[in-house]
């Protein structure tokens, strides 16, 4: 059964700006993984942008936005070996997933040029 949804696009060029302007974004939204994964990407500026599409996608579909303590390091998105995009809770994020009995989740990210979007289904029983 199909628990929450989630969608979010990113103007990639919006990012980008961001990320330029120090490490502050970077670190504070993105954790290691994901900076490392994004940095060794043809175009980081839209990988990046996807990752943040897919956590905030992530969280809607969980039903809390960015309140109830959770951080956006909370939220990782990684890849399996086949290239999907998984994203991975932690800390606040975590316990809200069990609370809600969450027990699936499907990712998807695509972007181009110009934007990036992400959308996410949670499951449960």
């Amino acid at each position: 059964m199909i628990l929450g949804l989630g969608v979010d696009i990113v103007e990639v060029n919006r990012i980008r700006g961001a990320l330029l302007k120090g490490d502050s974004l970077r670190r504070r939204v993105f954790t290691q993984a994901e900076i490392d994964y994004c940095a060794n990407q043809q175009n980081q500026y839209q990988h990046f942008a996807g990752r943040f599409a897919a956590k905030e996608a992530g969280l809607k579909a969980l039903g809390t936005g960015w309140g109830q303590g959770i951080r956006w390091q909370d939220v990782e998105v990684i890849n399996e070996e086949s290239g999907k995009p998984v994203i991975r809770f932690n800390g606040k994020a975590l316990e809200i997933l069990h609370e809600k009995a969450i027990n699936g989740m499907l990712v998807t990210i695509s972007h181009s040029a110009k934007y990036a979007v992400a959308v996410v289904v949670m499951e449960g029983s």
